[in-house]
């Protein structure tokens, strides 16, 4: 028996001896650190004594071809945790995004018989950051990068965990010239490992706003282990790992800006002993490169603020960084874009957030269809600005070195089964020409031109070959071509050696044929070289026949122009419009149109108010067209309410943006499209407009392409009734680029709009001015929209302009559309504030990309004010906490007797609402959980709608019968 417990008892203890011995070996980590001819190797958990002899090999993996097998040393080190080997004077071959070399390190015990304690795949390569550039293996190279990726995003773990779909993955983005990529958490490591196999680089470490959980961690050391153990180590032999992240997105200013500056800048330079082979991003994004080796910037330039054209800044590095940079730094902007749009093609509209708002700016109350063509567009249009400028700008400001959008180039991300289900979307294709290794840009300040017009834009052509060679013996062809893909103009130039990493530009000119018909086309370079196109690129210009003179609809109507600037009689009589031009205001009469030309509102204006505002309201009609700031107190004196200025410059790229709307704006919103004022233009035509400066990317400020330059709002909101807003702009469509304002019998129609210095130039900015002229000399002036079909609300088309803006405080509703098992994975989730959620999704648009926010209806949330630069709704603060209301103004069909209102409690309470038309009010209580129709009396024909009630309530549609 004894013998036996003695056995058993042996036994036992060497089950716990090897066990033992195999949790050591286990817990042994190899971290291995390469440059173009050396490698370090760090061996941590290793117990073997001090007399144990080591050995490394190193292997090619293509043909297995031994390039080091010798004994190697341990180097002293004061760091106890682990053992450290240098390997210095190899001579692989190296690693490169277009050719991959990599080799097998393994690191081998040689006491008591030879053991491998691991392997790992390396590659060897240089990468650096020297005088504002980086450069692979001696040679430099920009970044051409993509930041919204797997694994994660909502993506499930079987793919996540898919070398396959990795490898798949990878091998689409690189199909599309993308370069270098960013995984934001912790990926496996066969990630790194397809992107060292493909040659794709990557960006990435600790892509949180805290360390370990701290904010900013106090224990600096403790800190600095957790970086090299934790997130670091273990990815660092990758060669496809060029940039290491410390931080994103952490406090720049104030207090703790200060102490993340302080514990950033003691991090970097302690790991730069650790692992100098990589620049290093200390605060990405936010930190202007006062840490680290990086000047990175974060800039929603044209999504949340802004336009696409703010890019332009990037020439100047005084524009974008507040003090003087180390020339040794590049500058990369590691997100941008924006834009993201969801699985149906929209914006995804996540609630109490910048999105909604960013969506009106953008593609405004365009209808439903619409909607997924002008997103697709616009984030394709704000990625070509940002990453076309920042590469053809470099003759400009040479530290530019790398652009990483942050946006969604896929359809489908959380129900997806294979890489082949995501669909890219068409931004794919952008990418896919503006990433170009080769590029063809075009930078052409004239998109709206005349037939027979002579045009001068520029062409740059930007080497950036992916195998460092010279660009010669080519030359470029340019042509004018129409949708069925015909050549209406071509011609071809020799292109001059362009050494790699240097760019080319020259002006060309370009006559229109007269006989072209009106439309868009495709202004289309292509690069070939040996017979073959090797790059092409193209910009859209829309093309119209020059008009000839019309009458105006009304020949009893004279036009009386006051004009002391002379712009706008000389835009009047180039389109034969026939006028009398006057010096005063003393002989008016109601039958009169009198036009105020651009910057001409002056003291005589003020002078003659009580005149002018008789006349109006006496039946005349005054177009006052864009006046300059220093014009705006005799604006206030003649207009039936006061209206504001806007001073604000929408291309400034001060950061943060001061909040509210800009004076100038692009992507103008047609609020009522069917009006006389936009015969014959349609919604993308007011997007940006024709230079008349001849402004070029070497001359100062911008270029005059901004359709309003002079916008403007209501200093009291409540005087929306006495308005119909025509066009308008900006963040929540909040600024006004047209407007006519009624008082009496007669009204004044305010314009915004950059008109007569484009006289012959934009044929788009041309045909808006004689609108004007021709509308206000027309018999009917209609102030309220006329309502004969169901209102949808959230269907932009069926609300017929009701809403502008802020002001009627009926906000949309976002809610969540769930497709696949987030259907049973995610409960709707309502704030007090009547926000809806999924369940732990606030605002995650961009890690759930598959979860998308639509338009579903709209809440009584007024009155409120979009705070911030990314314009959140916010209510006021002296708004009633509980209840809100919002409210329109309409015109019904005689006969109508009663309006009916779709109302949707998603509460778990009782909740009422109080609806009124004009003087006939309604109260009712809306079950929990319930969707109920409220009727509410009508009387007139011009109505006042408005709804008071818990902002947690949905009116989700309204009609008149």
């Amino acid at each position: 028996m004894k013998f036996k417990l003695s056995g058993i008892l042996l036994l036992l203890l060497l089950f716990n001896f090897f066990s033992s011995a195999q949790q050591r070996q286990d817990a042994i980590q190899i971290t291995a650190i390469t440059t173009s001819n050396s490698v370090k190797i760090e061996l941590y958990n290793d117990d073997a004594d001090s007399k144990q002899k080591y050995r490394a090999t190193i292997k090619d993996v293509r043909n297995n071809e031994i390039i080091f097998n010798q004994p190697i040393e341990v180097i002293e080190t004061t760091d106890s945790k682990a053992k450290i080997f240098f390997i210095k004077g190899l001579k692989p071959k190296l690693w490169y995004p277009g050719d991959p070399n990599l080799y097998i390190l393994e690191l081998i015990k040689e006491k008591d018989g030879p053991h491998t304690l691991g392997q790992k795949k390396i590659g060897f390569r240089d990468f650096n950051a020297i005088d504002g550039k980086f450069y692979l293996n001696g040679k430099p190279i920009f970044l051409r990068g993509n930041a919204i990726n797997p694994p994660g995003r909502g993506i499930n773990d079987s793919l996540n965990n898919s070398k396959k779909f990795a490898e798949d993955y990878i091998d689409f983005l690189k199909s599309i010239n993308i370069n270098i990529v960013r995984f934001p958490r912790p990926a496996k490591n066969f990630w790194y490992e397809v992107c060292d196999e493909k040659g794709m680089m990557v960006f990435g470490g600790n892509y949180s706003g805290s360390v370990n959980g701290e904010t900013p961690p106090k224990d600096y050391d403790k800190a600095l282990s957790w970086f090299k153990e934790n997130r670091f180590a273990s990815i660092a032999h990758h060669p496809s790992l060029v940039v290491y992240v410390i931080n994103n997105e952490t406090a720049f200013t104030g207090v703790r800006g200060a102490e993340w500056l302080k514990f950033h800048t003691y991090i970097h330079q302690n790991l730069l002993k650790w692992d100098n082979t990589r620049p290093y991003i200390a605060n990405a994004g936010y930190g202007y490169g006062k840490a680290g080796d990086i000047c990175d910037l974060h800039r929603y330039w044209g999504w949340y603020y802004n336009t696409p054209f703010t890019f332009i800044n990037i020439r100047d590095q005084k524009e974008i960084i507040p003090f003087q940079k180390p020339a040794s730094q590049p500058i990369t902007f590691t997100e941008c874009v924006g834009n993201y749009i969801g699985p149906d093609g929209r914006y995804n509209l996540t609630p109490d957030n910048k999105a909604p708002q960013s969506q009106l700016n953008w593609t405004g109350h365009a209808s439903k269809d619409m909607q997924i063509l002008l997103a697709n567009e616009h984030q394709a249009f704000t990625y070509k600005m940002s990453t076309e400028l920042f590469r053809r700008m470099r003759y400009l400001n040479p530290d530019l070195s790398g652009v990483v959008p942050f946006t969604i180039l896929f359809d489908n991300w959380n129900t997806i089964t294979g890489f082949s289900d995501m669909y890219p979307k068409p931004v794919t294709q952008q990418a896919k020409k503006s990433f170009q290794p080769v590029l063809v840009s075009w930078e052409n300040w004239q998109p709206n031109l005349y037939a027979g017009a002579e045009f001068q834009p520029i062409v740059h052509i930007v080497n950036d070959d992916d195998y460092f060679g010279n660009l010669q013996n080519a030359s470029l062809q340019y042509s004018i071509i129409d949708e069925a893909n015909n050549e209406l103009f071509q011609n071809k130039i020799n292109v001059p050696l362009v050494k790699y990493y240097e760019t080319f530009r020259e002006k060309l000119t370009i006559k229109i044929p007269e006989t072209i018909t009106e439309g868009w086309y495709h202004l289309t370079g292509k690069i070939i070289k040996d017979d073959k196109v090797i790059s092409q690129n193209e910009d859209m210009i829309y093309i119209a026949a020059k008009p000839g003179s019309t009458p105006l609809p009304n020949k009893s109507k004279n036009i009386l122009l006051y004009d002391n600037e002379g712009k706008t009689s000389g835009a009047l009589k180039a389109m034969g419009i026939h006028f009398k031009p006057i010096k005063g205001f003393k002989n008016i009469k109601p039958t009169d149109v009198i036009i105020i030309g651009e910057n001409s509102a002056d003291k005589i204006v003020a002078e003659s108010s009580a005149i002018l505002k008789k006349f109006i309201n006496a039946g005349g009609r005054l177009l006052l067209l864009k006046q300059g700031s220093e014009n705006w107190p005799q604006v206030k004196a003649i207009t039936p309410v006061e209206i504001v200025n806007i001073r604000a410059d929408v291309d400034k790229a001060t950061y943060p943006r001061p909040a509210g709307p800009s004076t100038n704006g692009i992507n103008v919103n047609p609020e009522r499209p069917d009006h006389l004022v936009f015969s014959g233009i349609e919604r993308r035509n007011l997007r940006q407009w024709s230079d008349y400066t001849g402004w070029n990317e070497t001359k100062k400020d911008f270029p005059a392409i901004y359709p309003v330059t002079n916008g403007f709002i209501l200093k009291n909101k409540t005087d929306i009734g006495s308005a119909a807003v025509l066009a308008n702009y900006g963040p929540g469509l909040n600024a006004m680029a047209l407007a006519e304002f009624f008082d009496g019998r007669g009204s004044v129609l305010v314009s915004g709009f950059d008109l007569a210095r484009r006289s012959g130039i934009d044929p788009i900015a041309d045909r808006l001015l004689k609108n004007l002229i021709h509308y206000m000399a027309a018999g009917e002036h209609e102030q309220y929209p006329l309502i004969t079909s169901p209102i949808k609300w959230g269907e932009y088309e069926t609300e017929k302009g009701l809403l502008t803006g802020e002001v009627s405080g009926l906000l949309l509703n976002p809610h969540p559309r769930l497709l696949g098992d987030d259907k049973l994975k995610y409960k709707l989730v309502i704030t007090e504030e009547g926000h809806q959620f999924a369940a732990n999704n606030r605002v995650l648009w961009a890690d759930l990309p598959g979860q998308q926010y639509i338009p579903y209806g709209r809440r009584p949330f007024g009155p409120y004010y979009l705070r911030g630069m990314g314009s959140i709704a916010e209510i006021e603060k002296n708004a009633n906490k509980k209840e809100g209301t919002g409210f329109f103004y309409c015109r019904v069909a005689e006969g109508v007797t009663k309006s009916l209102h779709t109302i949707w409690n998603p509460a778990n309470e009782e909740l009422y609402i109080k609806i009124s038309a004009n003087e006939n009010e309604v109260k009712k209580a809306i079950p929990p959980k319930s969707v109920i129709i409220v009727e509410c009396p009508v009387k007139d024909s011009n109505i006042k709608m408005q709804f008071t009630g818990d902002r947690r309530l949905v009116l989700l549609q309204t009609s008149f019968e």
